[in-house]
This record gives structure tokens, C-alpha cells and sequence, in this order.
């Protein structure tokens, strides 16, 4: 199941790479930071870890994280295919709506490692320190994509 979710994960970045150059750089930068932390708390991961569930949560989190992201790509990418004068202001709408459900899971995200317990792995806690760092730089990044695309909305016919 963990090859075939990571084979398709793989897939996924290449295919959004060929869009990215409509998307700030940052994000892409972000995203695979975030992917990298993924396969990084994987490997912490081992039948002697007394952290599985907090391992396999933070995993699960970088990788929904990094689909999610992918996905807004993917409707960026769709987005540009159209020529500015027929942008609608409900095309709009959607990217924003997709990046605040991304923003409030980030937020949760952020919540989840906060509350992890404190006597975790010295190996997991400095994992689970940089996965929210990379959360933190999102959901700042995320604040900047939203106002962007905002300012766009309002020069958007109705």
C-alpha cells in the first residue's frame, strides 16, 4: 500500500511540474519540503519505535498535504489554459475555496504537533519540529497566494 501511495505521490509531482511555472515558486519549494519530510519520518518508522502512531500521523499529514497542494496545481494549471478576458469570478472562487480548506487543515496540522506527546523519540520530536516549521511557512505562504488571488478576483468581470 506505501508503494503504490508513493508511486502515485511520484506521478503526481511530475505531472505538476509541468504546470508549475503558473504558481509561485514558493509553493513548489514548500511542497517539497514538505514531501521530503514525509519520506523522512518514514524512515524513523521501525518495529522498536514506541512513536508508530505519531510517526505514521505525521506521515499522513505531509502526504494529504502535498496531494492537496498537487491538486491546486493541477487547477492553476486548468485555470491558465483559459484567456484572461473569459476569467470568472466563480473560477476564482474555487481556487480560493480550495486554499482556505488547505489553510484550516494546515492550521490543524500545526494543532496535531503541538499536542503530541512530550515524551516522544528525541528522533521523531526533531522530525515532527521540522514538518512544523514547513506547515508554518505554508500556511504564511498560503496567506500570501490567497491575498494574490484575491486582488485578481477584483479585476474579474462579473
Amino acid at each position: 500500500m506505501k508503494k503504490i501511495v508513493f508511486i502515485l505521490m511520484t506521478l503526481s509531482f511530475l505531472f505538476c511540474s509541468v504546470h508549475a511555472y503558473a504558481v509561485d515558486i514558493n509553493l513548489m519549494n514548500i511542497r517539497r519540503k514538505i514531501f521530503n519530510e514525509a519520506e523522512e519520518i518514514k524512515a524513523l518508522l521501525s518495529p522498536k519505535s514506541k512513536d508508530t502512531i505519531l510517526i505514521t500521523s505525521a506521515w499522513n499529514s505531509c502526504l494529504m498535504t502535498a496531494v492537496q497542494l498537487d491538486g491546486y496545481f493541477n487547477m492553476v494549471g486548468i485555470f491558465n489554459t483559459v484567456k484572461q478576458k473569459d476569467w470568472t469570478r466563480e473560477a476564482l472562487d474555487y481556487l480560493l475555496n480550495w486554499l482556505d480548506q488547505l489553510k484550516k487543515i494546515n492550521e490543524l496540522n500545526i494543532k496535531n504537533i503541538d499536542a503530541s506527546p512530550p515524551k516522544a523519540e528525541a528522533g521523531v520530536k526533531n522530525r515532527l519540529s521540522k514538518i512544523r516549521e514547513n506547515f508554518i511557512e505554508l500556511g504564511e505562504e498560503l496567506d500570501r497566494e490567497i491575498s494574490s488571488l484575491k486582488k485578481v478576483r477584483q479585476t474579474v468581470k462579473k
